[in-house]
């Protein structure tokens, strides 16, 4: 039996919280020479694809096609490591958005990731992996409509 709260009616305040977030997120990845918009997309649809998320899997499907990404990227996600479709940016965005689902980060991951988006871009990707499990969390807990 499944449940829908609607979460929006029931907490207007905390949501508007995590649409400033994500306003606040479009705005910097439309400006990052490293990661944009599309590759934010694809460490959503990944992380919502690790955390079963029936409603972001979908949507963020949907938004990576409109903003380009390809189908092969789309379809190969769950293997990335193994594919040769992805950039070198989205392998070290995907990477440490992997690093969260392990009980611990090594501090050689956060170097690496340092190194490679700098301190700024680091924490803007932290700050959208962050959003994404988040909505995640809310989306399987109260099941919205797909429709």
């Amino acid at each position: 039996m499944s449940i829908n709260i609607d979460y929006a009616k029931v907490a207007p305040e905390a949501l508007a919280i995590l649409i400033s977030q994500e306003n606040y997120l479009k705005q910097v990845f439309s400006q990052q020479d490293k990661l944009g918009l599309a590759e934010l997309e694809l460490v959503k649809l990944h992380i919502s694809q690790v955390n079963q998320c029936a409603f972001c899997i979908n949507m963020h499907t949907k938004a990576a096609l409109e903003l380009g990404v390809s189908l092969d990227k789309i379809a190969g996600l769950s293997a990335w490591r193994g594919l040769p479709y992805y950039t070198e940016a989205e392998r070290e965005a995907l990477s440490w958005a992997g690093q969260f689902f392990l009980p611990q980060i090594p501090s050689e991951a956060v170097e690496r990731a340092r190194r490679y988006f700098g301190d700024k871009a680091l924490v803007d990707l932290t700050l959208g992996i962050n959003a994404i499990n988040s909505w995640n969390r809310l989306c399987k807990a109260f099941k919205p409509s797909l429709a």
